[in-house]
């Protein structure tokens, strides 16, 4: 039994219209359901990676995949001994998802826990490759969060989901405080999940981030947007000892990323605890103020 790796997530965008230029032709999503306000989208045509909600911005849910109905059943079990309470439903507009079971976090957020439908194992890394002229990602990679509550969060995630600790960056000034925690799931990237704190906040998504080949498709992207008339906010860049970079806000405000070279880690590696001090690219000491004041 485990849990894989991020499958799907919905997000809330003011106009839908507007959002699928900037995710179809900018970003090379193909449109595989649509009504008035929801659009359903993949990067292929077996599932639906991403959901768009006309009506605001910021994370609606997200979901993580796992193996079969019965892993559903023992962590459902898990979430109600932890006082959560559960839904499971069979959604049949979000293609090549199978059962779905649904809660809340300590954190405000909702996440999901889903199979796959038609023999689709939900969550498994992508193996497409890129064809070295394609816009389009190769899936989504992982989620980062915001929270006032990340320590909280983090042991819900630890011992009800079975998370394992990656890192986590201290906060300026503060001994007991955290900063930012990177999770993974049972797969050996890492991260999965990460979350930012900041004061006040339930709910937030500080981005979404989409699986890339490396820098030469990053170069791809940024010219596709440039087409839409979108720039990026960040990047591209190197998270030191991390992964490569790039970020960009969609017409609405969430923010994406465009994740590349995640490095593996061993399972039974321990903690890595940062100081505040930490890079956040290896590659330039700038960081733009947005960064860690803007999210949805």
């Amino acid at each position: 039994m485990s849990i894989n790796r991020i499958d799907h997530a919905t997000l809330k965008v003011d106009d839908l219209s507007g959002s699928l230029e900037w995710y179809v032709q900018g970003l090379g999503l193909k449109v595989l359901d649509k009504s008035s306000d929801t659009a359903h989208l993949g990067v292929g045509d077996d599932h639906t990676a991403l959901t768009l909600v006309e009506g605001g911005k910021g994370l609606v849910s997200f979901a993580l995949g796992v193996d079969s109905d019965d892993d559903l059943d023992t962590y459902a079990a898990r979430l109600h001994d932890a006082g959560n309470t559960t839904d499971r439903r069979h959604d049949v507009s979000r293609i090549g998802a199978g059962q779905i079971l649904r809660t809340e976090l300590p954190s405000g957020h909702c996440i999901e826990l889903q199979t796959g439908s038609g023999g689709r194992t939900a969550g498994l890394p992508n193996a497409a490759s890129w064809d070295h002229s394609s816009r389009t990602s190769l899936g989504l990679d992982h989620i980062n969060l915001v929270s006032d509550d990340t320590k909280s969060l983090l042991s819900f995630l630890t011992t009800t989901l079975d998370f394992r600790t990656s890192q986590v960056m201290l906060a300026s000034g503060d001994e007991d405080g955290w900063s930012i925690f990177w999770a993974r799931t049972s797969s050996d990237y890492h991260h999965d999940i990460a979350c930012v704190e900041a004061p006040n906040t339930r709910g937030g998504l500080h981005h979404l981030a989409f699986l890339v080949d490396g820098i030469e498709h990053m170069k791809l992207i940024c010219d596709s947007l440039a087409e839409v008339q979108r720039v990026v906010e960040y990047g591209p860049g190197r998270h030191p000892e991390v992964n490569l970079f790039l970020y960009a806000f969609d017409p609405s405000g969430n923010r994406i990323e465009f994740a590349a070279e995640m490095p593996k880690i061993p399972a039974d590696q321990g903690t890595e605890w940062s100081s505040p001090e930490l890079l956040m690219n290896s590659w330039s000491p700038w960081v733009p103020d947005t960064f860690f004041t803007k999210w949805s």
